[in-house]
This record gives C-alpha cells, structure tokens and sequence, in this order.
C-alpha cells in the first residue's frame, strides 16, 4: 500500500542517517581497537627519559630549527626495548624539526616528504660521519639546534659535533645532547638584516620581512602573500617572502578546513533530519486501521 511504502521509505532514510551518523564512530574504533588492546601484547607504553623534558625545555625557550641526529627515520631506542620505531623527536620537540624521513629500503637516499631542506642535510650527515665540520653549512639553512640522540649509531656524531667550533655543547646527557648553532641569524633574514617571525598557528606566518627575505620555513607550493602573490623556494628549499603585503598562509590548509566543515555539516543535517522526521510524522488512518489506500 502507499502507507507502507511512505513507512519504507521514512525507514529506510532513517536507517541511512543513522548510518551515516555511525560511521565514523566505527571507523574509530576499528582504527583505535588494536591500541586499546595492546595489539596482542606488542604494544607497550613507555616513559621518554628525563633529558628528553630537558631538551625540550632548552628548545622552546629559544624557538628555531632543530636538526635531529642520528639521521635515521626508523632508529632504535634503548628506552623501548631496542625495539625499532619510528623517531618521536620531532613530535616530542615540536615546531620545525628537521629529521630524516627515509625509509632505508634500498642503499638509495629517498627522503619520502615535501620538505626538500632534509636533502641538503643528506650531504651534511655524510660529511659529518666522514669527520668534516658542518656547522657554518647548519648556519646557512637556518639550523639552531642539534640534537643527538644516543642511541644505535650516535658516537660517530658525537666525535665530530664535539670538535666543531661552531657548536656549543649545552646539554650532555646520558639520553641524548643538544648543541647550539653559533651565529644564528633568526627565523628571518634579509639583505639589510633581521626580522621576526610570528606563527601562531602553522599556515600562518606574519613577519616584517620585505621581499627577497628568507624564513626558516620548508617551502612548498601553496604559500602566498597577502591575496595570491604566490611565495618562492631558495635553493635549499626555504621560503623566500614574495613582493606585496600583508602575511603568508598557506591557502590548501582551507580546503583541508572545508572538508572537515563539510563532514560536521552533513553529520548535522542528517541528524536533524531524522529528529524532525520523527518528531513531525503523523500517524495516517492506516497506522491506527491498518486498512490500505
């Protein structure tokens, strides 16, 4: 009858919301469950040794790039059971952690990210294993910070940081040491001097820098000034400050913003739809009879 079919269909619409609305609670969880439950056993939480708070707190009371040594993506911690992991320092610092983000599957370099500073540091890291100095090459790239972790192949660093003068040795700890680049010229710089930097949020940079000024930031194509002055890359890959006004944001961050927005949205409509659904369905003579149209 048609009542059944209007009941059918509200049903079915219904069902689909909620569907809908479940979804990514499901997905969720399927994601989370091997967390919650220890993946079987092999998943173990553990305690960063106290160090690493130390470092942490020497680096952000004097923000800039830091360079994470050893060069590895995948290094080897001694606090978690020799276990192979993946490096947590840059996570563990925050802000702009240069770290490696090779893979090591073949003898090939492959640096599987878009920030195209961690190529020049290849070259470094081979010279410092081979015994040079790098230290006027970290100033050049905007580097602030050194910080070596002692773990798996950590002493071979050690040797050669130590002898350069143009770092300065400020933390020796049994868990790792943290060494200042000399000289740092800021997270700005131009032809006529310094500038600041302010970013409060990361595809945000407001700074008095005019064009042709350089930023400790890892360019990539998307930055822009002001309303679409599109910002460049020097050859190290920085981001150069493009001509105009006004600050630089990184506009793909807003279609990252929209699709959140547009997610939230429907999970809304949806709910509000099935709400209204029910609350303005009037019972029809065949609800009460059961007799067809």
């Amino acid at each position: 009858s048609v009542a059944d079919r209007r009941r059918g269909a509200t049903g079915l619409a219904g069902a689909l919301s909620r569907t809908a609305l479940a979804a990514p609670l499901v997905l969720g969880l399927a994601l989370a469950g091997p967390g919650l439950w220890g993946a079987g056993g092999r998943l173990d939480p553990v305690t960063h040794p106290a160090g690493w708070a130390r470092a942490r707190q020497i680096v952000r009371a004097e923000p800039g790039t830091v360079l994470a040594l050893p060069w590895r993506e995948y290094p080897q911690l001694s606090f978690a059971a020799g276990r192979t992991v993946f490096n947590p320092l840059p996570d563990y610092l925050g802000g702009d952690v240069l770290s490696s983000y090779d893979p090591e599957f073949s003898s090939r370099r492959t640096q599987e990210q878009v920030d195209h500073r961690a190529r020049r540091i290849d070259g470094l890291v081979d010279g410092i294993l081979g015994g040079r100095a790098s230290s006027l090459q970290l100033r050049a790239l905007g580097v602030r910070w050194v910080v070596l972790l002692r773990e798996s192949d950590w002493t071979p660093y050690t040797i050669v940081l130590r002898r350069d003068p143009g770092l300065e040795l400020v933390l020796s700890d049994p868990a790792l040491e943290v060494y200042r680049v000399t000289g740092w010229q800021g997270p700005a710089t131009g032809a006529t001097g310094q500038y600041g930097l302010r970013r409060p949020i990361p595809p945000y940079i407001s700074t008095s820098a005019p064009a042709g000024a350089v930023l400790d930031v890892p360019a990539a194509p998307g930055w822009v000034r002001g309303w679409g002055r599109a910002a460049g890359s020097t050859a190290d890959g920085r981001l150069r400050v493009p001509a105009g006004s006004g600050p630089l944001w990184f506009w793909p961050a807003l279609l990252v913003v929209g699709i959140h927005v547009g997610v939230l949205a429907a999970a809304v409509a949806c709910a509000l739809r099935v709400r209204i659904g029910r609350a303005g369905r009037v019972p029809t003579n065949a609800d009460k009879t059961g007799v067809q149209d």
